[in-house]
């Protein structure tokens, strides 16, 4: 669907696909043979998505500096492999926020030269990725200025540097932040209507510190400006570490529970120490009364093993502060925007409006994932005292937007070939353009 609506670039993963690719390669960490994952294959880059599936856009790698490249592949070497698979612009090799890591970034690229010189890396290769990627630029309008550009004095330069420096990270940047994060903050279930929080002691258990340092900035900020009462009674508790035996004493006192849950796979979903403080949480908040709210902060997965919970909300990261390099040690660190947006949506600073952008499936008795769906992509709850049942799948939005297909019915896959879409612009469907904005974001917070 993306190809057939014209979609400037592709961006690869990181995923093994043995049943497609069967090249291998010796990881440097085990010693092992590792298949090559989609970022590295010319059977799946060259055969199956230029080849079969018809795409000549701009081909560009998730971050080669990622564990799953970087833990067993060369950085030269997968660049070679990237490249020669079909990869148009390798993206993130490293870090370049200190003039040490530009000098490891010129190494790189000379190393990369030496290929090409050596004819690993065939330079017609080189020349079409260059050619897709000016086309891009053209399409874009972004090459018309590129004369004045090659004109720039060193003075022009600088100053554009300086308004660089100026602009970036401002208030509205971080006002722009806020506000794709806040539209993307999902509510999957409000029962009792726990939420927003108005009333009532509250404590929000966080797992681990840099959260914690977040939730609290947030809290403050919130009582600044009047969303939380000054006098209410809100504590925040990092539980990394804790023994669940130590979450009654937590918990008993208050009679609003938010807990955080930052799942990082669908595997380990119930498993871990954390979610064990969590469960025993919930059975005191139980015993006393005491509403309970879960917030996903990172995968929605967890969330299908919360459904005893009052409520549940979903944000889609939860980065804590920015690191800042040392030489920029005044700057004030910037909290990533997800786990705040959930909390301010906790206390009624603005009501979730996002979708799911993905099914969530039934966990079994053994904490296993089934086939059977609990909630179906596009759902979400809209305001807080909403009815919905979860097999529900919101519909609206989607009919507001042209159709998928040209023609009256029928497959859209079979209504048009991939290429002839691409005359037809901008006309995204809403959740596309949710869909497309939390991938991004999510990401860049993994990078």
């Amino acid at each position: 669907e993306g190809i057939g609506r014209g979609a400037d670039m592709i961006m690869t993963a990181h995923i093994q696909y043995p049943a497609i690719e069967k090249d291998t390669y010796t990881s440097i960490s085990t010693g092992k043979e590792v298949t090559l994952p989609a970022t590295l294959s010319d059977d799946i880059l060259t055969d199956l998505l230029r080849g079969d599936m018809g795409y000549d856009g701009v081909i560009i790698s998730d971050a080669l500096k990622m564990g799953a490249i970087a833990k067993h592949f060369d950085l030269v070497d997968a660049t070679e492999l990237a490249v020669n698979a079909g990869v148009d612009i390798i993206m993130n090799p490293g870090d370049i926020t200190t003039e040490a890591h530009v000098k490891d970034l010129e190494t790189y690229i000379s190393q990369i030269a030496g290929r090409v010189k050596e004819g690993r890396i065939r330079e017609k290769t080189i020349d079409q990725a260059v050619l897709r990627i000016l086309e891009m630029k053209e399409k874009r309008g972004l090459l018309e200025d590129a004369d004045s550009w090659r004109k720039m004095k060193d003075s022009d330069a600088a100053a554009l540097v300086t308004e660089a420096v100026k602009n970036t990270g401002s208030e509205e940047h971080k006002e722009s932040i806020r506000s794709i994060t806040e539209s993307t903050t999902t509510l999957l279930k409000n029962d009792g209507s726990a939420l927003p929080v108005k009333t009532g002691s509250t404590v929000i258990l966080c797992p681990e510190q840099g959260l914690y340092s977040s939730v609290s900035s947030t809290v403050d900020q919130l009582k600044t400006d009047g969303v939380i009462d000054g006098n209410s009674q809100v504590s925040v508790v990092n539980y990394g570490g804790l023994d669940a035996a130590y979450a009654a004493w937590n918990v008993s006192q208050y009679e609003n529970v938010i807990a955080i849950s930052a799942a990082q796979s669908a595997d380990a979903i119930g498993r871990s120490a954390k979610d064990a403080f969590l469960r025993a949480a919930l059975k005191s908040a139980r015993q006393n009364g005491s509403r309970f709210t879960l917030i996903s902060a990172f995968l929605p997965y967890d969330a299908v093993a919360w459904q005893d919970a009052d409520a549940i909300l979903l944000t889609y990261g939860c980065r804590s502060a920015t690191e800042i390099p040392r030489d920029q040690a005044g700057e004030i660190p910037d909290y990533g925007p997800g786990l705040p947006a959930a909390v301010r949506a906790a206390f009624g600073a603005f009501i979730p409006s996002g979708h799911l952008p993905l099914d969530l499936p039934k966990m079994d008795s053994s904490q296993g994932l089934t086939e059977e769906l609990l909630y179906q992509t596009g759902f979400g709850l809209r305001n807080w005292t909403e009815k919905e049942t979860v097999s529900q799948v919101r519909t609206s939005d989607y009919s507001k937007e042209e159709s998928l297909t040209d023609g009256e019915g029928g497959d859209p896959g079979k209504e048009e070939a991939a290429g002839s879409r691409k005359e037809r612009g901008g006309a995204v469907s809403l959740p596309v353009k949710c869909a497309v904005a939390l991938i991004l974001a999510v990401r860049y917070l993994l990078i």
